[in-house]
């Protein structure tokens, strides 16, 4: 899942798109990076991120929602993608 990860993060920067790390795991997620064109950032950030365990998935993309839309209000952001990566568990 960290590969593919990788792989949106370039894709972002070659697009000057911002991104945000939204993990989650065991029972709740958390923004771990908020809206940011900081791809190294994002990086450092993801190589850090735990895996495996159950997904709180309804969670994740309430959250996920809630970041894109404060982004938008700030007019930070124009259109807000969200993709979900997960390893199924």
């Amino acid at each position: 899942a960290k590969g593919a990860a990788v792989s949106l993060l370039t894709e972002a920067y070659q697009s000057r798109d911002k991104i945000s790390l939204i993990p989650f795991q065991g029972e709740m997620a958390d923004v771990l990076l908020p809206p940011t064109k900081s791809i190294t950032m994002a990086r450092q950030r993801l190589e850090q991120m735990p895996c495996g365990g159950g997904s709180p998935l309804a969670h994740a993309l309430q959250l996920a929602t809630l970041t894109g839309i404060n982004a938008q209000k700030s007019g930070d952001v124009g259109k807000v993608v969200v993709v979900l990566i997960s390893d199924g568990r």
